[in-house]
């Protein structure tokens, strides 16, 4: 009776893999109850079973990533905010560590760049389709903040702000087939007015600034490139004053009315209140913060401003979020996690004009500007988030050649 090798049952499960980022490619819009990244995860680690590559990581990634995490704990071990140590291990696993398995896939996975190409090709017929429900609700059922057939407007907000970068990059990559390249074109035009529709005022923000600098740098002739901005600009503005909703909407990005007793605090208003709240705990818990999970019942009860009307369970700001949670001791493993990554990115498109590198970099640009405003790295409520980080800085490792290896 003829006998499997080992190679063959790690490449079946490699190809098992394969269909389940493709499954995650075509599905994270709707934030599935089952984490299609960890099932990939633990076919990964069952594939150890039967081969074990030999990986070898250029760049100190892994010290970095491995410091933040250290640091984060230290500052659970100095305070744990009243609440019992193992409820505080839970909150930090959940929110911190589990989401690193997205990384870890790039020691069980073969990101080749062909897998990649399929994986942002699903992406991009999703983005399409979604944009296309989006602008259907818009005008036909008149939808406030409409959002497709995605689950809630952060996680619309979130996709747009990691993927749309990527495809526009993409579009000015002439080592790519024209119909990708097309493809990635149709997809970011056609997300231009649903992006406005379901306004989300921090990826308004974040994509302009990203798209600038994307045009700025890959169209050569710089007043075609500058001609291009201001049309954009022009049918984006035509767009806003299309709707009096959207005018409004607009509008708020720079309002700070407010007008006590009455539920008429502006949302900057709100946020200016949560920031400044959150000054007063970092002051008053500077070296390990207030405790993950602490900051709603502290703001509740001790730090709400009188005129605030809202009580959030963080304070709309990541930077904010890990100072007030984790103290100086976690903060800084964050910041310096962040500024490497940047240094990295930088250093390789400028050395070799890595597309990988130039990918991720204007990725991490985007996502980062949404750092300002929201909650949306190892956060409270929306885990999927900090999970697409992973996996896209994964990704990058592979296809920027920072990654050596050898099966067997």
């Amino acid at each position: 009776m003829p006998t499997i090798s080992k190679e063959i049952f790690a490449e079946k499960i490699d190809e098992l893999m394969y269909w389940g980022l493709i499954l995650f490619s075509l599905t994270f819009f709707f934030d599935l109850p089952i984490n299609l990244l960890t099932i990939v995860f633990v076919l990964g680690l069952i594939k150890l079973i039967f081969i074990r590559p030999r990986i070898k990581i250029r760049g100190k990634y892994i010290y970095f990533i491995a410091a933040f995490l250290v640091l984060v704990f230290v500052s659970v071990l100095f305070n744990t905010g009243g609440a019992s140590f193992s409820s505080m291990f839970a909150a930090y696993k959940s929110r911190f560590m589990s989401p690193i398995m997205a990384f870890l896939l790039v020691f069980l996975f073969d990101f080749t760049k062909k897998r990649i190409a399929v994986m942002l090709f699903c992406m991009a017929v999703v983005f399409s389709l979604n944009s296309a429900a989006i602008i259907w609700q818009h005008f036909i059922f008149m939808t406030l903040r409409p959002v497709g057939f995605c689950t809630n407007t952060m996680l619309l907000a979130v996709s747009n702000i990691f993927i749309v970068p990527i495809l526009l990059r993409l579009v000015f990559e002439k080592t790519l087939p024209g119909i990708l390249r097309k493809l990635y074109l149709f997809t970011v035009i056609i997300n231009i007015p649903a992006i406005i529709f379901s306004g989300t005022r921090i990826v308004w923000i974040s994509l302009t600034l990203s798209s600038i600098i994307t045009l700025l740098f890959y169209i050569n002739d710089k007043k075609k490139a500058v001609a291009v901005i201001i049309t954009a600009g022009l049918i984006i503005t035509g767009i806003f004053m299309s709707s009096d909703k959207l005018e409004k909407r607009f509008e708020v990005i720079t309002d700070h009315s407010m007008k006590i007793g009455d539920y008429t605090n502006s949302p900057n208003t709100e946020r200016i209140l949560m920031w400044e709240s959150s000054l007063k705990m970092i002051r008053d818990y500077p070296l390990a913060g207030v405790g993950i999970d602490n900051f709603h019942e502290l703001y509740k009860t001790k730090y709400k401003n009188p005129v605030a009307l809202e009580t959030p369970w963080h304070p709309h700001n990541v930077f904010l979020a890990m100072a007030v949670e984790s103290g100086f001791i976690g903060f800084s493993g964050f910041i310096a996690l962040f500024v490497y990554l940047y240094y990295n990115a930088i250093k390789i498109w400028r050395k070799s004009g890595s597309v990988a590198a130039s990918v991720y970099f204007l990725s991490l640009l985007s996502y980062n500007i949404s750092f300002l405003t929201d909650s949306l790295f190892c956060g409270h409520y929306l885990k999927l988030p900090t999970y697409m980080f992973w996996f896209i800085t994964a990704a990058y490792l592979a296809m920027s050649g920072q990654i050596e290896r050898k099966e067997g």
